[in-house]
């Protein structure tokens, strides 16, 4: 162990924790509290300050001053995405386990020890006031067949379209170069996740309480019919290669995305209904829908024969 600034810190560092930074002086003293309340050795905390105009450097700078194992890098702006990257890019973990500056992370997730041949675990996680949105996860490992059945019940649930309240092993993410698509300002998360449990093999879960999540206010975010048809597209190219069933996320997301263009007039949604990514969704989901959806879409599709869309 070396000894910096009075503490001992262990030459094998367990677990990363990237924590992206920008502008959260509201909440990033009780995130880091949090975390800094934990005394295990074999810990690092990655904090990327990425360019934030309010105080939060100097609370990063103020904990890493305190604790060696805090670790501040300030940077230029560049999104979350590219925070995140830099993080891994620094990472001496075993373990990488991303938080959100106004969430925090459980004890118990900080101290978890997977075992030898698992490569992501997956906690519970609840908001800030206590409710729950996913199905309760218990303890269990999933591999081949195993891990097709798992996803097709639970990758819909939120937790899966995220990257905390997980531990992931770096060297799958370094062995296969999953970074976050610094292009995509939305969704980013998830396309990572999809990265990963494609490359993965074990899957633990754990039924623990491993994050708590501020819930967020209303979205901020307007997109573009564009960003949303290239985001589905990349999405389902994604999803294709893990060769699971969950229709349910489709849907979610093919609303989920059409809706927060916040156009509504015939012409979005006939080059909506064009979209590859919504082609295969309507392909895979065919069934699933009902009489007077599949009117809709039989409806815009002829339109777009008509007008030449």
């Amino acid at each position: 162990m070396d000894n910096i600034l009075g503490m001992d810190i262990c030459s094998h560092i367990r677990l990363s924790i990237i924590l992206p930074v920008y502008n959260a002086e509201k909440y990033l003293y009780s995130c880091l509290s949090a975390i800094s309340r934990v005394k295990n050795k074999d810990i690092e905390i990655l904090l990327i300050d990425d360019g934030s105009t309010d105080k939060s450097g100097t609370i990063c700078d103020e904990f890493s001053n305190k604790d060696a194992r805090f670790r501040v890098f300030h940077k230029n702006n560049g999104g979350v995405s590219s925070a995140r990257n830099f993080a891994l890019a620094m990472a001496k973990g075993e373990w990488v386990t991303f938080v959100d500056a106004d969430d925090e992370p459980t004890e118990y997730i900080i101290t978890f020890h997977p075992k030898q041949d698992i490569d992501l675990v997956c906690f519970n996680w609840q908001y800030t006031t206590g409710e729950k949105e996913d199905e309760s996860l218990v303890d269990g490992i999933y591999i081949n067949r195993g891990k097709i059945d798992f996803l097709n019940r639970h990758l819909v649930d939120f937790v899966f379209r995220t990257p905390w309240a997980k531990l992931f092993r770096r060297n799958v993410i370094v062995d296969n170069n999953i970074l976050f698509n610094e292009n995509c300002f939305l969704g980013e998360d998830n396309l990572f996740v999809l990265d990963f449990l494609y490359r993965c093999g074990h899957i633990e879960t754990n039924h623990k309480l491993g994050y708590i999540y501020l819930r967020p206010s209303q979205s901020k975010y307007h997109l573009s019919l564009s960003y949303s048809m290239s985001y589905m597209t990349l999405f389902m190219e994604k999803y294709l290669k893990l060769n699971v069933d969950c229709k349910a996320l489709l849907q979610l997301l093919d609303y989920y995305y059409f809706y927060m263009v916040g156009d509504n007039s015939a012409k979005a949604k006939i080059k909506w209904e064009q979209c590859k990514g919504i082609k295969d969704i309507r392909k895979i989901c065919s069934n699933n829908y009902s009489l007077k959806c599949r009117a809709k879409i039989l409806f815009y599709n002829l339109l777009s024969y008509v007008y030449g869309e």
